[in-house]
């Protein structure tokens, strides 16, 4: 009987050491795992552009905190190197702000990525320039009246302008909104090329119908 006992005695001893050895083997490949999963770089953040409104808010929390009674007299496109705009958004956006009690106007800088050695990620502040009031090529409005956002005033001026980008292919586009004395509300202009050999397009900010062409 002692035998019998020893040898059950061994054998349960020897499946007990197999039994730990088994769970460190698996502890040892999880952690292995985890480790792995850690060192594996995460995929590069895809950065987007962005419609003039989306932007325009960005900016205007900015110009807030600058002054209280801040209102925009412009906003427009801009580009960043290597990042291509396209369907009337775009990775940088300016917007010029005045504030009457201040006498001062600043341009606001919103951008969706760095490139050295000017353009900084987020909101970036100009300096303060004289401002003298309204103009009749500048005029203060409110965005909260503008209704048509920068990709479907492209998305408008494009239908007029089909046969002239039909001959030019690959124009980028710049786009300006302003309130001028000519109209009576907010405009989008939607510029392909140059001023001189370019076509432009503008359109109602209010409600999307174009306006003219040149």
């Amino acid at each position: 009987m002692k035998v019998i006992y020893g040898t059950r005695s061994c054998f349960g001893a020897a499946l007990i050491a197999s039994c730990a050895l088994w769970s460190s083997c698996s502890t040892e490949s999880k952690v292995a795992d985890a480790v792995a999963k850690t060192d594996t770089p995460a995929p590069p953040a895809v950065v987007e552009p962005l419609s003039g409104k989306t932007a325009y808010w960005e900016m205007y929390a900015s110009a807030r905190k600058w002054s209280t009674d801040a209102v925009p007299l412009e906003v427009k496109s801009k580009e960043i190197p290597g990042i291509a705009n396209g369907g009337g958004k775009a990775a940088m956006w300016t917007a010029m702000f005045a504030s009457p009690s201040k006498s001062e106007a600043r341009v606001f800088t919103y951008a969706i990525a760095a490139k050295k050695p000017d353009i900084y990620k987020g909101v970036s502040i100009g300096r303060a320039l004289p401002w003298n009031g309204p103009s009749r090529d500048m005029l203060p409005f409110q965005m909260s009246s503008v209704n048509v956002d920068s990709d479907a005033a492209y998305k408008a001026g494009e239908t007029r302008a089909a046969a002239w980008l039909k001959q030019h292919p690959g124009e980028e586009a710049t786009l300006t909104l302003r309130s001028v004395a000519e109209y009576s509300v907010p405009v989008w202009g939607i510029l392909w090329g140059d001023n001189k050999k370019g076509y432009r397009s503008l359109v109602n900010g209010v409600d999307g119908t174009p306006i003219t062409n040149k």
